[in-house]
Order: structure tokens, then C-alpha cells, then sequence
């Protein structure tokens, strides 16, 4: 039953599956499960809330010392959970905001044989994740007024994953989507100006600066056409 919840309430979602051609132990798909959800909510705490781990050398002080230790046990006993349940909350509330309207959020998932943890089943974790959607941004011409708008909002890959294409799969899918069932034929991503690594990741997937800044960030556009 559990499992038709979620299937119902993500109707409106692409439910388009990727299975990679570079391995078989990828796939790209929209969360439909509670634990899809749970582990989308982990991944995005651990990503942006998570605290920066303290550098801790022979200048240290003690009272430095225990402090960083003190704060991040706080927050792996509670801050974490708190965290997490909320992404979570918030994640789920838009699915069922975004309903049957263009959205898109999707997971990538690796296939694990199994740990001590699992009892050695075979599961899939969440390495990675994509949203994106429409916005509505002024015409360049004048006198057409506002236009639909498709851009990535959030993008991440858990660190011990990166640089194995993941990220670049994921936009892929985001691209596909786009283009196929949106028709649009731009993809839009607003990037931190500081924000170099994400800068060349886009430049390297075929993304142009074109010059513009929205919300003190640098657009990138990739013409898909």
C-alpha cells in the first residue's frame, strides 16, 4: 500500500528510467518510494546543511577542541534528524504541489550487493539528485512579455561519487525532459559567481555564460536545438 501511495501522488512527474550504457548498476528515476525520499532528504542535508568539519592542528586550542567536537555531536544526535525530516517534509509537500505541472526531480541510483547493515540484500543507494522546473523571466523582445523558462534549481552527487559522470547523467535527463516533453529548447542553470567548480562542470556539459545575472547569480544556457 505504501508503495501505491507514493506511485499515486507522483503522477505528475516524468517517470522516465535511465539505465546508463556505461554500467548497468546506475539508474536515473524519480523517488517513488518512502525510502527514495528518505535517502533524497539524507543526501541533500549532507550536501548543503551539513556542518564543515573543524581542522583541528597542534594550535588548536583545547577549548577549540572541545567545542567542535561538542557541536558536532549535537548535530549527529539531533541537528541531523531535524534536518533531514524537514528536507524531507518539504520535498514531498512539493510533489504533491507540482502535480501534473512541468517539474522534475530525479535520483541516481547505484546498485549495492549488500553490507552488514542490509543483511547483504541487494539495495539501490541514492548517490546523486536533480530538480528542475519552469520559471517565468521577461522576453527578449519587448513586446512578448514574460516567457516559460526551463532551469535546474538543485543538483548534487554525494562526494565519494563524483567525477564518475553522475552529475553529467543526471543534467542529461533534465535535458531529455526538456526537450521532448517540454519542448523547450533552452536549459537554464543560475550558478554562485564564486561557485568555480560548479562553473566549469556546466562549461564542460556544454553550457555558455550569456552574460546575464539573476538573483546575484550567473545564468548559464545550453541551446538544445
Amino acid at each position: 500500500h505504501r508503495h501505491n501511495y507514493w506511485s499515486r501522488m507522483l503522477l505528475g512527474l516524468s517517470l522516465h528510467v535511465l539505465l546508463l550504457p556505461f554500467t548497468d548498476a546506475l539508474l536515473i528515476a524519480p523517488p517513488t518510494t518512502n525510502d527514495d525520499w528518505r535517502q533524497l532528504a539524507a543526501l541533500v542535508v549532507d550536501t548543503f546543511d551539513s556542518p564543515p568539519t573543524a581542522t583541528i592542528t597542534y594550535e588548536t586550542s583545547f577549548p577549540q577542541r572541545v567545542q567542535s567536537r561538542i557541536e558536532r555531536t549535537g548535530w549527529n544526535l539531533v541537528g541531523r534528524s531535524l534536518a533531514e525530516q524537514h528536507t524531507y517534509d518539504r520535498y514531498v509537500r512539493n510533489a504533491r504541489k507540482m502535480r501534473g505541472k512541468k517539474y522534475g526531480l530525479y535520483l541516481a541510483k547505484e546498485y549495492n550487493a549488500g553490507t552488514t547493515e542490509s543483511n547483504y540484500v541487494p539495495f539501490y543507494e541514492t548517490v546523486g539528485m536533480i530538480e528542475m522546473g519552469l520559471t517565468l523571466e521577461p522576453s527578449d523582445n519587448p513586446t512578448e512579455g514574460l516567457k516559460p523558462r526551463a532551469i535546474v534549481g538543485v543538483i548534487c552527487v554525494r562526494s565519494g561519487f563524483q567525477k564518475r559522470g553522475i552529475g553529467k547523467a543526471l543534467l542529461q535527463q533534465c535535458e531529455q525532459l526538456a526537450i521532448e516533453k517540454w519542448k523547450e529548447n533552452d536549459l537554464f542553470v543560475e550558478i554562485e559567481p564564486d561557485n568555480e567548480r560548479a562553473l566549469r562542470f556546466f562549461s564542460l556539459c556544454g553550457y555558455d555564460n550569456i552574460d546575464e545575472m539573476r538573483n546575484a547569480k550567473v545564468c548559464v544556457r545550453r541551446k538544445m536545438e
